[in-house]
């Protein structure tokens, strides 16, 4: 698995996405705290011989940017660079600010996360999106597009599968598709496995079988960046993630 695309290198991409909570009806958006946690648990300090997803060290980026950890790791007695690239989607934790004061701003963060998920589906080896769903209208990485009611616009979603022609667009231009894809969102295996199983053959997908809490979307990408970092097998991943309501396909 590691360095399917470069050898000896493992290139990983974690992409969140814009997570409001709109329908909950507050005015928050809560990805920068994911990538506050992810960027924690990568630069924390190792605590057992082995551990993969710790020690790693900031190499490039900053706020609202890509950002990219390194280190290097052993896997069957071959060492092997692994780069983690991170970004998160929102400019601020206001939805509301987002659309009115730094509407520019979160305009250009918006570009700068869903250009980084195209670039990562088709040069990096593990690509983990986590966010929203929209009932099948994602991956999405900017506010929500309203309604008349001023809440999601589900139907308009469905309908048109932005995020969802975006990746495919991606995926169908590379040269080596990514080894493993893992959309951490709701019913991402309702709405997304029949179509990336035909773009995709062959990659691991991790998806959610049902409409989950959004602990359980965290705890799926944590647990499979632990498991991808351990260099563990498939068996090893099915029992990290047997209580998420995630699943490999």
């Amino acid at each position: 698995m590691a360095g399917a695309k470069t050898p000896g290198v493992l290139n990983i991409a974690v992409a969140l996405g814009y997570s409001d909570l709109t329908d909950e009806h507050l005015d928050l958006v809560t990805d920068v705290f994911i990538l506050d946690a992810v960027t924690r648990n990568l630069t924390n300090p190792c605590v057992y011989k082995g551990q993969g997803f710790c020690g790693f060290k900031l190499a490039q980026g900053g706020e609202h940017k890509v950002n990219l950890y390194t280190r290097e790791l052993t896997a069957a007695d071959r060492q092997i660079t692994v780069n983690v690239y991170t970004i998160n989607s929102s400019y601020s934790l206001g939805n509301s600010d987002n659309l009115t004061q730094y509407k520019d701003q979160q305009e250009e963060q918006t570009r700068t996360a869903r250009e980084f998920y195209g670039w990562a589906l088709q040069n990096a080896d593990m690509v983990f999106y986590e966010g929203h769903s929209r009932d099948g209208g994602g991956p999405d990485f900017a506010p929500p597009r309203p309604d008349s009611a001023g809440t999601v616009d589900y139907p308009w979603y469905r309908a048109n599968r932005p995020g969802l022609k975006f990746l495919l667009t991606a995926v169908d231009q590379a040269k080596t598709r990514p080894v493993m894809l893992g959309l951490y969102s709701c019913a991402s295996r309702i709405h997304f496995l029949d179509t990336l199983e035909k773009h995709l053959p062959g990659s691991k997908l991790v998806l959610s079988t049902k409409v989950v809490e959004g602990w359980k979307t965290k705890t799926a990408l944590f647990r499979t960046l632990e498991s991808a970092l351990n260099f563990e097998c498939d068996p090893d991943l099915r029992e990290r993630l047997s209580d998420t309501s995630f699943v490999i396909n």
